[in-house]
């Protein structure tokens, strides 16, 4: 166990950067994959930390605005999640996640998030290997089943160890040069994370109505993603999960706070905002929208507007009220 900020402060590379947008900041990401919808308009930047300890890595995030966030975890890699604090309501899988709660998803297996106005996080992924052996020596407390099962529960500690640690993680630049701290800070960094998560209670496995509900979003997520570019309708969705439009509805709601057609909606949004950004020379507004079945630009425009802060002829051409100069390296403020 680490006693000192110098001690802490042995620890492998320590990253804080700021981004203009939430791609740039989905992009940076460690240890999962996925995509964010912004669910409302940005109002400030989205900042990230991250702190890699050789098969333990920490990510410190603020994000700049309410927002659907649908991922996976990397293969091999498991993962603790913690809302420090924020603005309205955040939900993983169609479960409340306060600040009181923790989340633990395992390899492989895609989630569904939302928040309702911009908020602080922090996760913690751990390599397979440093699992198993933290399981091996604590296996009376480790449920097996957490091994290939993603839950949302009430935290059995509280994070302030936790984020204490990573305060003493980020509080210098140097480098560390024996392995030994940097095993220790490690192992302090598992001991606290783990700590938050078991032992588990009866009240904490996943309810069949959480997981169906989860079943019937991923099949109609996997329609949509297989039909960009083409309209796409509720009953469609419908079809593809094979289940009625209220209970699809329902489970729309639980998973990212707004319903099958208005995630619909939001997913053609931005995805014709990525194919804007990645435009040729030869593109217009006119012809991207053309390929998603838009031809009403008026309209389309406003909406990207009141979604993004710019016009989709600004983004074309670079003229964006977030400029896109990248990213900035230096301290969270």
């Amino acid at each position: 166990m680490l006693n000192t900020n110098s001690e802490m402060a042995a620890r492998a590379n320590v990253r804080v950067l700021s981004f203009p947008e939430f791609d740039q900041f989905a992009e940076s990401l460690q240890g999962f994959q996925g995509q964010y919808f912004i669910t409302k308009r940005q109002v400030q930047e989205w900042k990230l930390q991250i702190i890699d300890l050789d098969g333990v890595s920490i990510m410190t995030g603020q994000e700049g605005a309410a927002r659907i966030f649908n991922g996976v975890g990397k293969d091999h890699c498991f993962h603790v999640y913690f809302v420090l604090d924020g603005q309205g309501d955040v939900k993983t899988d169609g479960r409340a996640l306060g600040t009181s709660d923790v989340a633990w998803t395992v390899p492989q297996q895609a989630f569904h998030t939302f928040s309702q106005g911009p908020i602080r996080w922090l996760n913690v992924s751990i390599r397979a290997d440093l699992l198993q052996a933290w399981v091996n020596i604590h296996e009376d407390e480790f449920p097996r089943a957490l091994l290939t099962q993603s839950i949302v529960k009430r935290a059995c500690a509280a994070t302030a160890e936790l984020e204490r640690i990573v305060g003493s993680l980020s509080s210098t630049s140097a480098n560390p040069r024996e392995s030994a701290l940097r095993l220790a800070a490690r192992q302090s960094v598992l001991d606290a994370t783990m700590r938050a998560l078991v032992p588990l209670g009866n009240h904490d496995a996943s309810p069949d109505r959480a997981v169906n509900r989860r079943r019937i979003v991923d099949r109609a997520l996997q329609k949509l993603e297989a039909s960009v570019g083409d309209a796409i309708d509720t009953a469609q969705l419908c079809n593809a999960s094979g289940t009625s439009e209220r209970t699809l509805r329902n489970a729309f709601q639980a998973h990212f706070g707004v319903g099958p057609h208005n995630y619909v909606m939001l997913h053609r949004l931005h995805a014709i905002r990525e194919r804007i950004r990645r435009a040729q020379p030869c593109d217009s507004v006119t012809s991207l929208c053309s390929r998603f079945g838009i031809w009403d630009y008026g309209r389309f425009a406003r909406a990207y507007r009141m979604q993004f802060g710019t016009l989709p002829s600004q983004d074309l051409y670079g003229d964006s009220r977030w400029p896109r100069s990248a990213i900035r390296h230096g301290d969270v403020q």
